[in-house]
């Protein structure tokens, strides 16, 4: 599983959002359907938990561990700049929106992901 997780190119935009989104699936254990859904206003970093709507609808809570929730601030600090509650509401994993990502990105796992 490591050498999943760690098969991203750390060092490009894409890379850095691979990385984010197998941490997000696997930390979490959503179905790609469900993380497809993830809203911004479902994630919660104070309590580190995001709200889940799944299959039937029924909703649910999962944790977010201490080293997704930095990957997450930073690669919407970092990565995805356009990525706003007010604006896009989804936690989009794409790089193809109208405002560009980055070219520059500090590495996951650098000392300015921790908050």
């Amino acid at each position: 599983m490591r050498d999943l997780l760690e098969a991203p190119d750390p060092a490009t935009v894409h890379g850095q959002r691979d990385r984010v989104l197998l941490e997000f699936l696997y930390g979490t254990g959503l179905r790609v359907q469900e993380c497809s859904r993830v809203t911004l206003l479902d994630l919660d970093f104070k309590e580190r938990t995001v709200a889940v709507h799944g299959k039937g609808g029924t909703p649910r809570c999962q944790p977010l561990g201490l080293k997704l929730t930095a990957a997450l601030l930073l690669y919407l600090d970092e990565i995805r700049p356009c990525a706003r509650p007010a604006t896009r509401p989804w936690l989009s994993f794409s790089t193809t929106v109208a405002t560009p990502c980055r070219a520059t990105v500090s590495p996951i796992g650098s000392s300015n992901t921790a908050r």
